[in-house]
């Protein structure tokens, strides 16, 4: 017992000493961002030199290198606080503290050495306070090894390489929040600079950054703040600052982020002067590594209904070091890469009041609703969303488990809103599938046609309404699609559907591969 305790204190140990050397700042200074460092007060170098940084990753190497990077450690620790205004008296306030430990390697390159695919094993993760409305809840992430691969424009893809060992819907949120390190080289100037030059960084590059993907804004702008003889060993250092203005889902948010990128020293003839303004303004090539990430982030949103009164304040600190690891042979990539499946890669959704849970496709984003007893699912495709809305009648009447009072429902809101309507089958299924998932099941089909006031164009999309009756409680399930044909996005959210449970007393089964559940 007191070697286990040892040896958790060893892990967080290294992590704790990485945020105590980047966040001993005052609290008030999280919302402007990292304090000045020591660049701002000169630099040792001299004004002519240009440099031009670049990152080398590799998906062979077993030991990783400045100009060759392989596996590595990253700790990254996040505090988030927010702030929402009220009409009257105090503001509600929430704060809460992530910190991970998670061992990485390049596992798939893709054009120009560029990586596109990680594989990710998480060896610690805590959050205080814990969110969980069940204490003998496992921890988020941990022990879990993951095939990461990057989606353009979308969020990244997550499969577990566990056996048996399915992803949870906040693990997910977790990893696609978290910087992706290998989209980091993007902060990086893409010509020689010498110190105090500018440059401009493309908002459609800082998704691995902010981990949100921005909905406005103009490019940040990177500046090369400082380059030095690094303290220790014989590398040099830069510290680069990125500054700017976007929009994300979050508001108006402002950003500051420090990043310190170490290189191999220059060659003699090609090393700048100490502080003498003799330089020659030659270019030095600086291949390395980005080893630390200091970023602040302030947002703010007006809260609706309140003429822009009252906001939503957030702040974020982020702190992101890395160790270059010579430990690459304990995790080593698949040969090929995995294919997608209901087993790693559905998500767990597990109710905030403990309640229920069930699994779904992780292409489908919960949407916040007011309503506790209803999830909203979207897949926000560029050809029309997909949305699956699933509502818990808790202690619902006797008409509400009758499916003739829901399909009059229907028709009454199809005549309120107009919709052309084409009616399909009405009926009780009678799929096995049901049976064994302890479910009767009811449904309605439809085709409404539905215009568009931007193009001017109408729509079929295939409507599937689900009345699900449980030994306890009952569901109601609508589902929508423009695909066609529609049928593959039925029988996924019918898969969907078989995996609901309430309040499960053991852990939620994970299909493998011939179809029969373990629990995890």
């Amino acid at each position: 017992m007191k070697r286990c305790r040892s040896r958790v204190a060893v892990r967080w140990g290294w992590l704790a000493a990485l945020a105590a050397v980047l966040v001993a700042r005052p609290p008030a200074a999280a919302a402007q961002g990292p304090p000045p460092s020591a660049a701002e007060s000169g630099s040792p170098v001299d004004l002519t030199t240009r440099f031009h940084f670049l990152e080398r990753y590799s998906s062979t190497e077993e030991r990783s290198r400045l100009d060759a990077i392989g596996p590595y450690k990253v700790g990254v620790r996040e505090t988030n606080k927010v702030l929402i205004e009220k009409p009257q008296g105090a503001p509600e306030r929430d704060e809460w503290t992530t910190q991970a430990i998670y061992t990485e390697r390049p596992a798939r390159m893709s054009g120009s050495a560029t990586v596109s695919a990680v594989v990710r094993r998480y060896e610690a993760f805590q959050q205080v306070p814990d969110p969980s409305a069940k204490p003998s809840r496992p921890r988020p992430l941990q022990g879990l090894t993951i095939w990461y691969q990057l989606q353009p424009g979308e969020a990244p893809q997550v499969l577990s390489l566990v056996p048996d060992r399915g992803l949870r819907e906040d693990e997910f949120q977790i990893i696609d929040r978290q910087v992706f390190l290998p989209e980091l080289s993007a902060l990086l100037p893409t010509v020689p600079v010498r110190i105090g030059d500018k440059w401009r960084i493309p908002r459609a590059r800082l998704a691995a950054l902010l981990g949100d993907r921005p909905v406005r804004g103009n490019p940040l702008t990177g500046t090369l703040k400082e380059v030095r003889k690094g303290v220790k060993g014989p590398n040099w250092e830069a510290t680069l600052g990125v500054t700017g203005r976007l929009l994300l889902p979050e508001g108006e948010t402002l950003i500051n982020a420090a990043v310190r990128f170490q290189f191999p020293p220059p060659s003699p003839e090609a090393a700048p002067a100490a502080g003498k303004g003799d330089g020659d303004g030659s270019t030095v090539e600086a291949p390395g590594a980005i080893l630390e990430v200091r970023m602040a982030l302030s947002s703010s949103a007006a809260l609706p209904g309140t003429n822009s009164r009252l906001k939503k304040i957030s702040t974020r600190d982020v702190v992101v070091g890395r160790q270059l690891s010579t430990q690459g042979a304990t995790l080593t990539p698949p040969e090929a890469p995995p294919t997608p499946t209901e087993a790693n890669s559905w998500l767990t959704y597990e109710d905030p009041l403990g309640r229920f849970q069930f699994r779904h496709p992780q292409s489908h984003r919960p949407v916040p609703q007011p309503d506790s007893n209803s999830v909203l699912l979207n897949d926000p495709r560029p050809t029309g969303p997909d949305p699956i809305d699933i509502r818990l009648q808790v202690g619902a009447d006797r008409q509400r488990l009758d499916p003739e009072f829901h399909r009059k429902q229907l028709e009454a809101e199809w005549d309120r809103n107009h919709f052309e309507v084409i009616r399909g089958p009405a009926e009780w299924l009678d799929d096995p599938g049901w049976e064994k998932a302890k479910m009767r099941v009811f449904r309605i089909e439809a085709a409404l046609s539905l215009g568009s006031p931007t193009t001017r164009t109408v729509q079929r999309v295939h409507a599937d309404y689900y009345l699900v009756l449980l030994p306890r409680e009952s569901l109601f399930v609508t589902s929508m699609t423009g695909q066609d044909p529609p049928l593959p996005f039925r029988k996924q959210v019918e898969t969907l559907i078989r995996t609901f449970r309430l309040d499960s007393p053991t852990p939620m089964p994970t299909p493998t591969a011939n179809g029969a559940g373990r629990a995890r």
